[in-house]
């Protein structure tokens, strides 16, 4: 059985046709980068804030 595999972020910027779009609109990998982990700090943050502990 193949295990199914998941295309990086890094193999996604580096296509050839996503790099022209990119480049278009004057976007870097950079900002792509540093946004999702803006993105994912955020979630994790609000995540955090909805935990609930229990009390011994």
């Amino acid at each position: 059985m193949q295990v199914p595999y998941e295309t990086t972020l890094e193999e996604i910027l580096n296509e050839p046709i996503i790099q022209q779009v990119m480049a278009r609109d004057g976007v870097r990998s950079d900002d792509i980068v540093r946004l999702l982990r803006q993105a994912r700090m955020r979630s994790v943050r609000r995540m955090r804030g909805r935990m609930s502990y229990p009390i011994d």
